[in-house]
């Protein structure tokens, strides 16, 4: 071997520092002399260190002394992934990188007098709600009004029964499916209009629209003190705006913008010898930064909190394999949305470390559900870990001289997002809460920076995408958010907006791509096929007959789910070149209403013109593919796991099959209690798994008295399915909280009893793993 590299290291981090620092030396350190022994006897001693500097001198001409005489098998490493990817150094595959420079935007009133749009404005026929939120009771002429009250004192407990409240009002508009108008309007004190707190509900608004495009929504901050009758006039005057979000500051209407931030220089708030405190820090983004600070050239400390308890198995890997650097790691365990734990936190961190320089809060919850779905309880389950915990972690922390207080938010707070309107709403309060807090820091009532900053989805890390939705957006690199932190902290809300370059596609090219084609010599036509089509599709879909499809049904009635709406826009996609997303179910939720909305759509596309009639007759039909033969539905298989009867592995049983080996021997049954009773001969045969592998409990988080109820194939199975992913070239632990879906085949009342129901195995190893995907046995 011409060149050797070796390192000693604890945990994968560590190794990628050690990678990284040896590529950056332009000559290598001399080794240490060998001392005198074997191998052997430096394994013995623990001395790695030794051995890796002889391995570099001589290399090893035997490895068995690192069995020390134990009989061990071979792991089969797969290749597959390496061979189709390359790994680079770094945090994340593009961290060896430049960063690409993501684009920050800032909001700013602008001043804009009342304008219609012929798009906005409301037909006759549109309904008309108003809701009052902090403005005394008046009636709005032809329209519904209704008020928000709260008898809580708390910001928080206000925002919790506002928003319920709000949330009420609006799923059964939203349900109606008819032009409406919902106007929120909130009396303001504040002289930066997002710093009332009770403007974020204009995240589930804006999220009400997304999924309800019949639902349009204004929110309007004025006066308090304004007449009923001006207050009429404000109504009145933006009933036909398009504008969603307007605030009238002296009399002055503004609305919402967001511009970009040119001159954003670098902060860095850390310091040597700093206590820095992230909540949520064992989640994707929390990790970044842990290894950021890592990688500084002094010691910081950093206390991570998360809900698990400490002595949690995936609480203490995930703590080594961050353990790197001159960081010292602590962990406390933490419902940052209980205050009075979070006070006692804070309090016990200044007791134990002196201070507190910074605190980042990025703990949060996802509870992906349709609004209309929605109930109050995960509504507010939802908004606790960041509105109750930004309220408590500010309250704790506000007689401390903080450098820095950071809120990491989200794009869904200022555009909304599908099925996340709690969410929208949660993010929103956190950019609210900093503007005000950027106010109090002003006065003297608080201290250090104050940042809420709205990220775009890591490549890496944070909350992951919903695959029922198209995202356009491309994912952001850790790289450059980890950029963008130390240039938006000086603002008190930030977004941040990953537009990488790309190469640009010929105009003509594209459209010669995304252009569907015309099929159909007629509108008429075009329905036929439609009426036909889209209820097979469904039909095979749901396993039942077409026939039985009620046309003006809504599709989740027939039982239709997720995964069967997103398998359905796709089939309807390929079948016709559409580009149609799984959201236009929420809109066109049964057959004849999508039907409907496809013609009036791409029925320009799809149905040919006299010269396209006549190209396509005189051309010779083909024969369309069946609806279920679509290309995109196909699977690849790689990994596997399996045990056989007299083969514990695939090596085994391929042994098996090649010797011609019977792998059905007689077996012995106990006899039965009543000695008149025996077996028939015929059936002393088995085909029997060995037990020779141990299955270790504690490692899948099973106490051992739970262990003595676990058999034999509840055991193997969970084993084999750890087996499985590792030898399709991942780390288990990495599928944490992606949509990864177990489908297991298993039966019950197996002869030992060793499974109760078919759905208990696939669910225990997705919530050992976090899968949030289906789980179905």
């Amino acid at each position: 071997m011409a060149h050797r590299a070796g390192f000693v290291t604890s945990s994968l981090n560590e190794l990628k520092t050690q990678l990284t620092n040896y590529l950056a030396r332009s000559e290598q350190a001399p080794l240490n002399p060998v001392p005198i022994g074997t191998p052997a006897s430096w394994l013995a001693q623990g001395n790695y260190q030794t051995i890796l500097n002889h391995w570099l001198e001589t290399g090893f001409q035997d490895w068995d002394f690192l069995y020390q005489g134990e009989q061990v098998s071979k792991l089969s490493l797969p290749t597959y992934p390496f061979d189709l990817k390359p790994y680079t150094l770094g945090l994340s595959q593009t961290q060896t990188e430049d960063p690409i420079a993501c684009t920050l935007s800032v909001p700013k009133w602008r001043t804009q007098p009342v304008s219609t749009d012929s798009s906005t404005t409301a037909p006759d026929s549109t309904s008309h709600c108003v809701v009052l939120c902090d403005l005394p009771d008046f009636e709005v002429a032809g329209a519904i009004t209704q008020s928000l009250s709260s008898s809580h004192y708390a910001p928080e407990q206000q925002l919790n029964d506002y928003a319920t409240q709000l949330l009420n009002i609006v799923q059964p508009l939203a349900k109606t499916r008819q032009p409406t108008l919902l106007q929120l309007v909130i009396g303001n004190t504040q002289t930066e209009p997002l710093a009332n707190l009770n403007s974020c509900l204009h995240g589930l608004l804006k999220t009400a629209s997304i999924e309800h495009p019949m639902l349009r929504t204004q929110l309007l901050l004025v006066d308090p003190t304004l007449t009923i009758d001006a207050l009429q006039t404000v109504l009145s005057d933006n009933r036909n705006a398009p504008d969603s979000v307007i605030a009238y500051q002296n009399s002055t209407r503004t609305v919402l913008d967001y511009q970009p931030l040119c001159d954003a220089s670098a902060v860095s708030p850390w310091q040597p010898d700093g206590v820095y405190l992230i909540t949520g820090g064992l989640g994707g983004i929390g990790r970044h930064f842990i290894a950021e600070l890592a990688a500084l050239s002094f010691a910081t400390t950093v206390i991570v909190t998360g809900r698990r308890a400490a002595d949690d198995v995936q609480v203490q890997t995930q703590l080594r394999n961050l353990k790197q650097g001159q960081v010292k790691l602590v962990y406390r365990p933490l419902d940052v949305a209980q205050k009075m734990n979070t006070l006692l936190l804070v309090r016990d961190i200044v007791r134990e470390f002196g201070t507190l320089h910074g605190v980042i809060h990025a703990a949060g919850i996802v509870q992906d559900t349709l609004l209309c779905n929605k109930t109050p309880t995960s509504f507010a389950q939802v908004l606790a870990p960041k509105v109750t915990g930004v309220v408590a972690l500010d309250e704790a922390t506000a007689d401390l001289p903080l450098r820095f207080f950071t809120c990491f938010a989200g794009l869904s707070g200022v555009q909304g997002a599908a099925s996340q309107c709690d969410y929208a709403t949660a993010n929103a309060f956190l950019d609210s809460y900093m503007q005000q807090r950027y106010i109090r820091v002003g006065l003297g009532e608080r201290h250090g920076l104050s940042a809420s900053i709205d990220w775009p989805f890591w490549q890496d890390g944070g909350m992951q995408r919903n695959a029922q939705f198209t995202h356009t957006d491309t994912a952001m690199p850790t790289n450059s958010g980890i950029d963008a932190f130390y240039r938006a902290l000086q603002q008190p809300q930030t977004l941040v907006q990953y537009i990488p370059t790309e190469p640009v596609i010929e105009q003509q090219n594209a459209s010669a791509i995304a252009a569907p084609a015309a099929q159909f010599a007629s509108e008429a036509a075009l329905d036929a096929a439609l009426t036909e089509q889209l209820s097979t599709m469904v039909a095979a879909l749901l396993g039942v007959q077409p026939d039985t499809l009620d046309g003006d049904t809504d599709l989740g009635e027939f039982g239709a789910d997720s995964i069967a709406f997103i398998t359905f826009i796709n089939q309807l996609n390929s079948r016709y070149q559409l580009e149609l997303s799984p959201s236009v179910l929420f809109m066109h939720s049964t057959l004849n209403s999508l039907r409907t909305h496809i013609i009036a759509e791409y029925g320009d596309m799809l149905i040919a013109t006299n010269n396209e009639s006549q190209t396509s007759s005189t051309a010779p039909e083909t024969e369309q593919a069946p609806v279920n033969a679509s290309n995109d539905e196909a699977i690849a298989i790689v990994g596997i796991s399996a045990a056989f009867p007299e083969a514990s592995n695939l090596d085994e049983f391929w042994h098996n099959l090649n010797t011609g080996k019977d792998c059905v021997t007689r077996h012995d049954w106990p006899q039965p209690a009543n000695h008149q009773l025996s077996w028939p001969g015929e059936i002393n045969w088995l085909g029997r798994l060995r037990r020779d592998t141990e299955f270790d409990p504690l490692f899948f988080n099973i106490a051992p008295a739970e262990c003595e109820r676990i058999q034999l194939q509840e055991s193997l199975l969970m084993m084999h399915v750890w087996q499985c992913i590792e030898n399709a070239g991942y780390d288990p632990k990495s599928l944490a909280g992606t949509s990864t879906g177990l489908f297991i085949g298993c039966q019950s009342g197996y002869h030992e009893g060793l499974i109760t129901s078919p759905a208990f195995a696939p669910n225990r190893m997705s919530y050992f793993l976090d899968l949030h995907g289906p789980s179905e046995g």
